[in-house]
């Protein structure tokens, strides 16, 4: 489709209190309460006038998490999570949610207060959406309250599946399974328009089209511009808080079936994620280091952003065991088979061992201290940045290698 501004239908936004302050755009409203009625019939999604939603899946309990390695050297509330996330937290939802505006980095908005389904919404984003005001970042905020946004008014229902912290990662195993979602609603019959904003990365963009053509995407300024519908429907992230449903299972091989057959197969069964020239928040300062110890154990060293999406799953596919200092990259690894063992450097949170449990896979974490992680969040914190002890490194990986379950 054309770009917004050339397009029938803007009209200006009704005026809202926005302000600047500290780096953020702070909207004088709460989260939006909504009660939501469900609907048996495929049909109905996204033509209903009142808050509604689609059940796709049961909720499902009972997912057997595999031993951490060499558990009784990590820090104690790590493997606490670790064994706790196994579990699918709720069913496998569709919203349908009328009457609201998409702007900014992808969030909905009436009247001020932002649609926030807690299976919608990683939890993080509570630091952002609190009870008696919403504080964004401007660089996800964009247009979303702004009272001079530009408004694309279209007469059906619009899918929305990105959210803005479009951080590989967080894409992955947050943005990925609602894609999918939507193209499987797709298939079962009910056709409906996507809109994405132009400021999404390349690499968003493609792994988009996977999904959805270019007649079925509505693309707007996120710094200028809002969509309103009559009804957004909106998917579940089928996981909560590192929780993952059984069911993101279809998801994963259902992208793998459809991008292995063109794309070379990896000959490498061990393999080495690295993160050398990541500018990020955290990562491993003696790296060069480290990557030869791997790699003189046979490991291939590779940086994924250099390979297209189909070639990561590729890569990680062939490997035996994926290993990796901690970071974005690392969950690269629900694209592994079933089993594959996946050791990480440092663990900044619980994500991992939720794609553990999802997966099957052997999962180890090796401290860069003993018994302690690293897990300073803040760029140029002397916590986010650490030195490895290379022989002990060797160590644990050889260790990791002959760990049988």
């Amino acid at each position: 489709m054309p770009p917004p501004d050339r397009l029938p239908g803007l009209k200006p936004a009704p005026a809202r209190l926005t302000l600047a302050r500290g780096g953020h755009v702070v909207q004088q409203a709460e989260t939006a309460a909504m009660v939501f009625e469900e609907t048996n019939r495929l049909g109905q999604l996204g033509r209903l006038p009142q808050p509604h939603w689609l059940r796709l899946a049961p909720a499902i309990t009972g997912l057997a998490q595999l031993p951490l390695f060499e558990a009784d050297r990590l820090p104690e509330d790590a493997v606490g999570e670790h064994d706790a996330a196994v579990a699918a937290p709720a069913p496998v939802l569709v919203y349908g949610v009328p009457g609201h505006e998409l702007g900014g980095g992808g969030l909905l908005q009436k009247d001020g207060q932002v649609f926030a389904a807690p299976d919608v919404l990683p939890a993080y984003f509570g630091s952002y959406l609190k009870p008696g005001g919403v504080a964004l970042p401007e660089m996800w905020a964009g247009a979303l309250f702004a009272p001079d946004a530009d408004i694309y008014e279209v007469d059906v229902p619009v899918a929305q599946a990105i959210h803005p912290n479009v951080v590989y990662g967080h894409f992955l195993l947050e943005m990925l399974p609602r894609l999918h979602l939507l193209s499987r609603l797709r298939r079962a019959g009910r056709p409906f328009l996507t809109a994405l904003h132009y400021q999404l990365p390349d690499w968003a963009k493609n792994i988009v089209k996977f999904y959805f053509g270019p007649d079925e995407i509505i693309w707007y300024d996120m710094k200028t511009t809002r969509v309103r519908a009559p009804c957004f429907i909106v998917p579940a992230m089928m996981q909560m808080n590192g929780k993952f449903h059984p069911e993101f299972n279809v998801a994963i091989d259902e992208i793998k079936d459809f991008v292995l057959p063109h794309v070379p197969a990896s000959p490498h069964r061990r393999v080495w994620l690295s993160r050398r020239g990541h500018k990020g928040l955290h990562g491993i300062r003696n790296e060069d280091e480290v990557e030869a110890v791997v790699a003189a154990l046979g490991y291939h060293v590779v940086q994924p952003q250099t390979l297209s999406f189909p070639e990561q799953i590729a890569l990680v596919d062939g490997a035996e065991i994926v290993a990796s200092a901690y970071g974005s990259a690392t969950h690269n690894a629900m694209f592994a088979r079933r089993g594959t063992k996946v050791f990480c450097v440092n663990r900044l949170n619980h994500y991992q061992s939720g794609i553990g449990a999802l997966r099957s896979q052997p999962l180890g974490y090796f401290a860069p201290d003993v018994g302690r992680f690293r897990a300073g969040q803040i760029q140029g914190q002397p916590e986010s940045w650490y030195d490895v002890d290379c022989g002990a490194l060797r160590d644990a990986i050889l260790r990791f290698e002959d760990w049988g379950l």
